[in-house]
């Protein structure tokens, strides 16, 4: 199977932002049966290299070349590993615990043959996981899935002394064996043959055992923990080695997510406008998503259309499914914005210094002095409003990439219904671009369901979205600007913020809450009103009050609450 370069540098991506480190260079990758980076075991990967000694890791991982037992091993390795990072990271990732069900039953729903040690083990676990009851038939298969699954908590040395432990005594592993040596000469002929499919390798292979037991498709390993040359590889700071160019990076971008918008010179502009401070090293990519005959053809945008068409068609089947419920929250939500604007517009009677004298407060022009002892009719006026949605299209949603669309169209066409301009641009970051794809622009009402085509990939740099999004809509004429943002409020990139006399930091945790909280807050100083509709969990609320501000954001939970809701907010920016 060949595999893309798009889908080899976003298992690198699903990697390092589970291991909170774009430095490192990933031991190997891992694909479904379509050649798509996995998200749940790339996300393990990266787990493990986050919690654990990876040299001590290694060194015992390479013990095992050239054993007559070294599928046995290196499975039975990866289930203890993968339970014992997942239980690190389950309440600070919690899309992970719905990742790891889905993976649990699809690998169950294969069928699993018992006739192999790894392949009972693993089918305990996966049940186990389930939260299933399920016995294993041999003692022996009991006591080693207890063994694998008694690592949580334990730091590495622990874990790995355990696990020498288990096999030492169930298997007679020798702890001393020199890697990639066969244990005796009976084996060497089994060796020379297994060996290119499962040992590390100057030049990179695709195997499948020994991961074939624990995913669905190819795992890609890499020789000593390093990426392939000619990738594009970004330091702690932002910057490629490796010999890739930017030419080659920029062609990258645009096969993978679509023909350029504008012209080079213009968004070398832009980018000298808003890649500064916080962003600066930042690149930039607009696209309407759109792909030329020449990217069609392309391996690595093909599979990214592939999968942007599956992404539409999985969206407008959740909005098919949910129907009724979203053709309500649309004629409701555009009732309660086109009363708010009729009750603005409305005539209204106001006290003056001068007009039709009121009487009942005449007395006041000799206690207090004041003029203003008349009321005079004034003709209302709600004034004009400009409204852009801007999606978070990261990995992070993609549990959530349905409800996302729907809510963004749901949004878009009660604005359109009340002939308020609208323009919808979701933004992700990959390889240390930013890319804003526009579904739909301000005089389009008919393209609201391109808002369908949204899709989730890559990362997110929220401060820099926010930035963009609200500098272009400084130009339009309107008296009123409002953005609304649809975000799990999780900021997390590849480029390091670099701040003067103090050392980089991550883009990501605080650092990337404070600087989102910096960019709305200026986005609101030049005339841009910033709202958020939050689609995270219980964990990040506190950061989403934060950057936004209480009152300025929502969290919708039912469809049915949807209008009432979101109408609240919007007619408060209307109001005021």
């Amino acid at each position: 199977m060949e595999i893309s370069d798009f889908e080899k540098r976003r298992a690198d991506n699903l990697i390092w932002s589970a291991a909170g480190d774009y430095g490192i260079k990933p031991g190997f990758r891992v694909y479904t049966p379509q050649g798509e980076a996995d998200l749940y075991w790339n996300s393990i990967v990266g787990a493990v290299y986050r919690h654990f000694d990876r040299a001590r890791l290694t060194e015992m991982y390479d013990r095992f070349r050239g054993m007559s037992l070294q599928t046995t091993f290196e499975s039975l390795f990866w289930i203890g590993m993968e339970d014992a990072a997942y239980e690190r990271e389950k309440d600070e990732r919690r899309v992970l615990p719905a990742l790891r069900r889905d993976y649990c039953r699809r690998r169950l729903a294969q069928g699993m043959e018992d006739g192999t040690l790894p392949e009972r083990i693993l089918k305990g676990h996966l049940h186990h996981c389930l939260g299933e009851r399920y016995e294993l038939a041999l003692e022996r298969d009991r006591r080693i899935l207890a063994c694998l699954e008694s690592l949580r908590g334990l730091d590495t040395q622990a874990a790995l002394a355990r696990l020498t432990a288990l096999f030492e005594r169930e298997f007679n592993f020798d702890s001393s064996h020199e890697p990639g040596e066969p244990e005796d000469d009976e084996e060497k002929r089994h060796f020379s043959l297994s060996f290119r499919f499962l040992a590390f390798h100057k030049k990179p292979e695709l195997i499948r055992p020994p991961i074939r037991h624990l995913v669905f498709g190819v795992a890609e390993h890499v020789d000593e923990y390093s990426l392939n040359n000619g990738d594009p590889v970004y330091t702690g700071e932002g910057q490629m080695r490796r010999g890739q160019t930017d030419e080659g990076l920029r062609r990258y971008i645009e096969n993978s997510y679509g023909a350029p918008m504008y012209d080079g010179g213009r968004v070398r502009q832009m980018a000298r406008e808003y890649c500064t401070g916080a962003h600066a090293g930042c690149r930039l990519h607009f696209t309407r998503g759109d792909y030329g005959k020449m990217q069609r053809d392309f391996n690595t945008s093909g599979q990214n259309r592939r999968r942007a068409l599956r992404a539409q068609s999985e969206n407008e089947r959740y909005y098919s499914q949910n129907r009724q419920a979203c053709q309500m929250a649309i004629g409701s939500l555009a009732e309660r914005i086109r009363s708010t604007l009729v009750a603005w517009q409305d005539d209204c009677s106001v006290r003056s210094g001068s007009g039709k004298l009121d009487a009942s407060r005449a007395w006041r022009a000799g206690a207090l002095r004041s003029g203003r002892i008349f009321r005079k009719t004034v003709r209302g006026d709600a004034g004009t409003l400009a409204v852009q949605l801007l999606l978070d299209a990261s990995t992070s949603q993609i549990q959530q990439q349905q409800t996302v669309a729907a809510q963004a169209f749901i949004i878009a066409e009660s604005l359109s219904r009340c002939q308020i301009p609208v323009c919808v641009n979701s933004f992700c970051s990959m390889s240390g671009y930013t890319i804003f794809t526009q579904l739909r622009d301000y005089d389009r009402p008919e393209d609201n369901r391109r808002i369908f085509r949204y899709f989730t990939s890559g990362s997110n740099r929220d401060g820099l979205g926010i930035r963009i999004a609200a500098g272009r809509m400084e130009g339009r004429t309107e008296d009123r600007k409002l953005l609304i943002v649809l975000s799990d409020c999780r900021p997390n990139d590849v480029v390091k913020i670099h701040t003067d006399g103090g050392a980089p930091e991550s883009y990501s945790g605080d650092a990337g809450i404070r600087d989102t909280q910096a960019q709305v807050h200026a986005a609101r100083l030049s005339g841009v009103q910033v709202l958020c509709v939050y689609m995270g969990d219980d964990e990040k609320l506190a950061d989403c009050a934060s950057i936004y501000g209480r009152g300025n954001f929502a969290r919708i939970r039912d469809l049915s609450l949807f209008a009432d809701t979101v109408g609240s907010l919007i007619r408060e920016q209307i109001r005021n």
